[in-house]
This record gives C-alpha cells, sequence and structure tokens, in this order.
C-alpha cells in the first residue's frame, strides 16, 4: 500500500473508531442512566444486555439465511456472491475486533488526535 493508501486507511479507522466511541458514551450510555433518550430499544444496563443477546442470535439466523439465499442461486453466482459478502462482512468484523483489542489496550482516542506538522 502506497503512503497515500496508509493515509486514508488510517483515517478511516479513526473514523470508524470514533463513531463507535461517540455513540457509546454520548448515546447509549446516557440512555442506560436515563439521561436521554435515543430511541434505543433498552433503558438499562440489564435491557442492554439482553438486546446484545437477542442481537446476536439474529445475526446468526441472517447469516444462515443469506447462505441458504446464495445456494440457490446458479452455482457460479452463488460463489460469487457469498465470496463477495463474506469479504465485505469479514473486513467489517476484523474492522470491529481491532477496535475491540485497542479498546481493551486503553488505545482508541476519543477525539481525534492532531498530526505532527513537519517544520
Amino acid at each position: 500500500m502506497t503512503n497515500i493508501g496508509k493515509f486514508f486507511a488510517a483515517i478511516r479507522r479513526q473514523v470508524f473508531f470514533n463513531t463507535i466511541e461517540r455513540e457509546m458514551k454520548t448515546k447509549i450510555t446516557p440512555q442506560i442512566k436515563g439521561r436521554a433518550d435515543y430511541g434505543y430499544p433498552f433503558s438499562s444496563k440489564d435491557e442492554l444486555h439482553k438486546k446484545r443477546l437477542e442481537i446476536s442470535i439474529e445475526l446468526s439466523d441472517t447469516l444462515h439465511e443469506l447462505h441458504i439465499a446464495g445456494l440457490k442461486m446458479p452455482e457460479n453466482e452463488c460463489n460469487a456472491f457469498l465470496y463477495i459478502a463474506h469479504r465485505d462482512l469479514n473486513d467489517r468484523v476484523k474492522a470491529y475486533l481491532e477496535y475491540a483489542r485497542a479498546r481493551k489496550e486503553h488505545r482508541v482516542p476519543i477525539e481525534p488526535q492532531p498530526a505532527a506538522m513537519p517544520a
């Protein structure tokens, strides 16, 4: 990857991380503490936990449905479609995994850090 490619990848990564941080800190946390209502289907830590488990099961079911729907396509289209879908989903899951690992290590800045400028 070129330097410019790495630069834009780092920006996309930071925007993704900041989006997650912002939603957790400015929307979900205030809602479960009863300070705001952003329309989430939960209003407490226990309800959030329950919804997390429910969405996990729904995701598993949806991935299974995707696979079944793909298998109903002609073979070449099925293989191409499922390859593209799985590649895309895998990339997105890896981004969440990178965030979780960085967060565990407390390496995720909440706000973008100023870039060093050459003298």
